[in-house]
């Protein structure tokens, strides 16, 4: 077999494989599609009907007397965004930011604002009933915030609790 038919032989079973349909489970209750990110090294996920879009983070003004957990403004698109850094909302450490670092536009009825992940992942369906609830002693900031843990140990934030959240009011 020469170079080029083992080349097309190869690509041949490759365009195959992926003709095949993904088995996938059914699922029995209520499921989210999630939107997937890294904290650290950890994965979690948010409700991806929240987040309207993501972005690399770059050039954020930082607002003198403000919170830690602000991180600054944002310009997405033409409108100002306040930027949230999510893991110092969640109690978790928080090194410097760098150039690799995204953010999530979060859409909610009266909110549009950035919240400030390590790395965005990609999105998965979740069915609601197979998440497991958290650890009673996790500090009581992060239980408040958690919606739930799949198998895959995706922590699951509740977008709800997260955007009602009253440090997100910035009082001057």
């Amino acid at each position: 077999m020469s170079m080029d038919e083992n080349a097309r032989s190869i690509l041949k079973q490759r365009a195959a494989n992926l003709a095949l349909k993904k088995q996938t489970s059914v699922a029995v209750g209520p499921t989210i599609q999630i939107v997937e990110f890294l904290l650290g090294n950890k994965k979690y996920g948010l409700d991806g009907s929240y987040i309207k879009e993501a972005q690399t983070l770059m050039s954020v003004v930082e607002i003198p007397g403000t919170p830690d957990h602000l991180l600054g403004l944002i310009n997405s698109r033409g409108q100002i965004l306040a930027v949230y850094d999510l893991k110092r909302m969640l109690g978790l450490p928080s090194p410097a930011l760098t150039v690799f670092n995204k953010v999530m536009v979060v859409q909610h009825p009266q909110v549009l604002l950035g919240l400030a992940v390590d790395e965005v992942l990609g999105s998965s369906v979740v069915e609601l009933s197979r998440l497991q609830m958290p650890l009673t002693n996790a500090e009581e900031i992060q239980v408040r915030h958690i919606k739930g843990i799949t198998s895959d140990a995706v922590v699951i934030l509740n977008a709800e609790t997260l955007m009602d959240d009253r440090r997100l009011a910035i009082s001057c």
